[in-house]
Parts: C-alpha cells; sequence; structure tokens
C-alpha cells in the first residue's frame, strides 16, 4: 500500500468514526452534539480532499461527506433552523451533481437516498408544496440510469413513507420483496456459488422493516407485527459491524416493542424487545423509560426506579433544547418520584417532583398535586403554599385536551376545597366541593362539608339541610351527619321534626352521646346549647 493510500484510509477512518458518533448522538436526538461531529467529520474530509482527491473517490469519503452534510441538515431540521437546513441539503446535492459522473455504481447506489432525502426535506422545510411532485419526477427520470430495480423501489418507498404516502409505499417495499424472491430463486434453480446470503438477507431485513413501518402508520398493526417479526427473523446479531448497523437493528426492535406495548397491550412481548435492545446499547434513553412504566405497572417500584435513574443519568446534561428529551426527562424524575412515594420514600419522592417542576413546569397537572399531597402529608408547607400548588396543578389539568377521563379528578378539588376551609375562605372552598361533586354526584364527603359550611360558617341551615339529607340518602344512618341535621333544624324552629330524628337515631344508637345531648336540650332537660 502506497504512503498516499494509508493516508487516505487513515483520515477516511478518522471521518467514518466521527459520522457514527454523530449518528449515535442523533439517534438520542441529541442534535447539538450531532452536529458537532457531523462537522468534524466534513472538516476532516474537506481538508484533506485537494491532496487525495484521486483517492477520494475510490473509497467511501464522498459517502461520508454526503451523509454526514444530509444529516446536519436533518439536525438543524429537527430543531426548526429551516436556513441552516437548508444550506446542508443545497451543499450535499450540489456535490452530488458535481462529481456523481466520477463515482461507480456502488458508490452510487450508496449515496442515492441520502440525495433523495435531502431534496425532499429541503422542500419540506422551506414548505413548496409542489417540490414533493417535482422529486418524484426526478427520480423517476434519473434515478433507473444510477442504481438497481430493487434500491430505486426501495428509495422511493422510502420517499412516499416521509411524505405520508403509506400504501404507495407498501406497493415499493412489495415490489422489493418480489425482486428479492426472484433473485433468490434464480440463483438456486442456477446453481450459483456465489450467492452473498448475507446481502440478500440484510436486503429482506431493510424492506420488511420499512414496509412494517407504513402498515403502522395506517393503524395496520397486525400487518405490522407480521413485518417486524419477519425483518428481526432475518438479522444476525454476530455479524453487526459498526453501530450504525445496530441502531438500524435497535429500532426494529423497538418499534415492534412499542407497537405491542402500546397498540397490542402484549406488555410482555414489548418488555422482552426493551431488554433485547439493553444487550445492544445499555444506555438506549426511551427502552429504559418504558421498561420503568412497565415494571411501575407491575407494582416492582425498586426496578421501575432503577430504569428511570438511567434515562435521568442520561438525559439530565444533555437535554439540549430538545422537546421530547425534556419531556422524558420530566416524566422520568416524576414516574420515579411515584417509584419512592409508593416505597414511602417520601423525601426522595418531594425531590424528585421538585426536579420535574424545574424541568418544565408546563407538561403535568398531576406533579404540583402529589408534591402538595407529600408536603401535606410531612407539614412541609402552610396552608397558603399548598394551595397555591393545588392551584397550579388544577390550572392544568383545566387546560387538558383530555380533562374528562382523568381519573380522580373529583379528589383534587375537594383536597384543594379542604384547604380554602382551612383558611376560612369559605366561598372558594363551597365552590370546588360543588365542582367535585358535579363530577362525582356520587361524593358523600364534599356533600357533607359544604353542608357543615352553610351550617356551621355562614348560618344558611336550609342549604346545609339538603346536603345533609344527601349524604343520609347516599349512606343511611350516618349518625353524624343526623345530628348535624338535627341541629339545623332546631336553628329553623323547627323542633318537632328534631325530635322525631333524635328518637330515629337513639332507636338505632342508643348510646350515641351527641344524640343524648341533643335529646335533652330538646326537652329543657338542661341548659347546654346546641
Amino acid at each position: 500500500m502506497s504512503n498516499n493510500q494509508e493516508d487516505a484510509n487513515n483520515f477516511e477512518d478518522e471521518a467514518l468514526k466521527e459520522f457514527k458518533e454523530g449518528s449515535i448522538h442523533f439517534q438520542k436526538h441529541f442534535y447539538s452534539k450531532a452536529i458537532q461531529h457531523y462537522e468534524e467529520a466534513i472538516e476532516i474530509i474537506s481538508k484533506n480532499s485537494n491532496e487525495f482527491k484521486n483517492i477520494l473517490f475510490d473509497g467511501i469519503s464522498f459517502e461520508i461527506l454526503i451523509k454526514s452534510l444530509t444529516s446536519k441538515g436533518l439536525c438543524y431540521f429537527n430543531e426548526q433552523k429551516w436556513e441552516s437546513a437548508n444550506k446542508d441539503f443545497d451543499e450535499s446535492i450540489s456535490l452530488f451533481e458535481q462529481f456523481k459522473s466520477k463515482l461507480n455504481d456502488d458508490d452510487l447506489n450508496s449515496i442515492v437516498l441520502s440525495i433523495i432525502k435531502a431534496n425532499h426535506m429541503k422542500g419540506k422545510s422551506i414548505q413548496l408544496g409542489n417540490e414533493y411532485n417535482s422529486n418524484f419526477e426526478n427520480v423517476d427520470e434519473n434515478v433507473t440510469k444510477i442504481i438497481s430495480l430493487f434500491n430505486y423501489y426501495m428509495s422511493r418507498g422510502l420517499l412516499q413513507n416521509q411524505l405520508q404516502q403509506f400504501d404507495l409505499a407498501i406497493d415499493d417495499f412489495t415490489q422489493c420483496v418480489t425482486i428479492l424472491d426472484n433473485t433468490l430463486q434464480n440463483k438456486l434453480l442456477n446453481n450459483c456459488d456465489n450467492i452473498d446470503m448475507s446481502q440478500i438477507n440484510h436486503d429482506y431485513y431493510v424492506t420488511l422493516h420499512n414496509r412494517g413501518i407504513s402498515y403502522e402508520n395506517l393503524q395496520n398493526y397486525e400487518m405490522a407485527l407480521h413485518d417486524y417479526n419477519a425483518a428481526i427473523n432475518y438479522i444476525d446479531l454476530s455479524t453487526l459491524q459498526n453501530s450504525l448497523q445496530k441502531n438500524n437493528v435497535i429500532d426494529t426492535f423497538y418499534y415492534r416493542a412499542r407497537l405491542n406495548d402500546q397498540f397490542l397491550q402484549n406488555k410482555s412481548e414489548a418488555e422482552k424487545d426493551y431488554l433485547k435492545i439493553l444487550t445492544l446499547q445499555k444506555d438506549h434513553i426511551l427502552a429504559n423509560y418504558y421498561l420503568g412504566e412497565i415494571y411501575y405497572f407491575k407494582k416492582n417500584y425498586k426496578l421501575s426506579q432503577n430504569y428511570f435513574t438511567i434515562v435521568i443519568d442520561n438525559l439530565c446534561d444533555n437535554v439540549d433544547n430538545n422537546v421530547d428529551n425534556n419531556e422524558k426527562l420530566f416524566y422520568s424524575h416524576f414516574n420515579r418520584g411515584m417509584c419512592y412515594k409508593n416505597c414511602n420514600e417520601f423525601e426522595n419522592a418531594i425531590n424528585d417532583f421538585e426536579l420535574a417542576i424545574n424541568t418544565n413546569k408546563e407538561i403535568f397537572y398531576k406533579v404540583f398535586i402529589e408534591l402538595a399531597r407529600l408536603y401535606t402529608k410531612l407539614q412541609l408547607k402552610t396552608n397558603e403554599e399548598l394551595v397555591t400548588l393545588y392551584n397550579q396543578g388544577i390550572s392544568l389539568l383545566e387546560k387538558s385536551p383530555s380533562t374528562t377521563m382523568i381519573d380522580n379528578k373529583s379528589h383534587i378539588y375537594f383536597e384543594r376545597g379542604i384547604l380554602y376551609n382551612k383558611l376560612d375562605n369559605y366561598q372558594s372552598a363551597i365552590k370546588d366541593f360543588t365542582t367535585t361533586i358535579q363530577l362525582d354526584p356520587n361524593f358523600i364527603d364534599a356533600y357533607f362539608n359544604r353542608g357543615f359550611i352553610n351550617h356551621r360558617k355562614l348560618k344558611l341551615f336550609e342549604k346545609a339541610i339538603e346536603d345533609y339529607d344527601k349524604v343520609i340518602y347516599l349512606n343511611p344512618y350516618d349518625v353524624d351527619c343526623e345530628n348535624q341535621k338535627v341541629m339545623c333544624l332546631i336553628e329553623l324552629e323547627r323542633e318537632e321534626e328534631a325530635k322525631v330524628l333524635v328518637q330515629e337515631i337513639l332507636e338505632r344508637n342508643p348510646e350515641n352521646e351527641t344524640t343524648m345531648g341533643l335529646k335533652r336540650y330538646l326537652n329543657n332537660e338542661d341548659n347546654e346549647e346546641v
């Protein structure tokens, strides 16, 4: 090997290493870090391209350059930095047009998908609807000249997927399967000794993986699962040669896991796939996160807590202004806090709830409510501070589009009503108890507390009796409530009704001291106040 060739291979290796690192960060949605690595790969190749320009087109350098530019553009696109994204897509497309005549067929095949994607994403980022159709026209006219029929259908199918034309994508991927079937059959019939089964298996895998995505987007979950299963059957984990191949395989296991987890309600199969992913990438954020959820609902709180901790450790310094990562970090703190709460580790739970709120105050109402409940339990905050937390939680609750589906919503208003009562803010308390009753017409304590405020604080005895009667209807022979009703009847000078009710209570509970005192009062046997 000449010195020039050896030096060229060295910088190619360096560039490829940076590209792979960028791809790992891209997969984790750490776009700023991914951009840094892609820029480093571009810089390495650009710096050496003049010295080794003849060698450049004999190796993988040009492919790395094009893919790095396109991937960097995708990072900017996901960060909604449209101008920077378009600049990278334009440069990728321009370089391809400038140098494609120097590339051999294999190099063209490996690069063309990146170019198609660059054209498409450029059109998408500047929102030129007509460009989508022109992309297809360019593909149909030019692509078949430079790539095999299989790669043509594969490239077009991938583009159809991105355009959300999933039926058309399925047609193209099915054509890929047919081509592979025919190729394999012809080679076997002709007793070919040079069949590259590893390449054929890889092509089957890629095709079935992407067709599964199309079926899933059409909500044809059974067919999607069939294709993911078939794709995975073509995977030989022992032959994975680099991190990019490993990431692709991880994606298939992940898509199948989410399909089973979210849509087919097969948690056990999802769990197996998430665990398989962790054997390939132990810090995979989403696999760890959803395993945390699975074990939480299994009430294995210690194990659940461990998985959420892995997510937190990977995300806490790498939120990177990414909305998805910010949300996952929030929910990981919240969910780990719930694990701590269920294990009676209240101080750790409080710490996680506070960290969740510091991460994002606008995501989930329940973090404020759970924090307020623990503060109440441990007597760590004043009633005014607790009301503030409930106010923040309820404000988010009322903005939620699925607010009618929230479990125990009535309890939240009831708990705030109790706090308002303690603060002598009786009208606000009554309003919350009324909301509680509207949400749950059988909420006994809400009727009783509203009645008690009207009775003892506002002296609205008729309204109080209405609520006490509802409590007695829902919970017959509630002696405490019956005694409160007797007191209201006395205040309204309806003493005969009061005596009848007292007699009924004593027949059931002859030793109830409060009722006996009320009887003595009604019979003028002593001078006790009611």
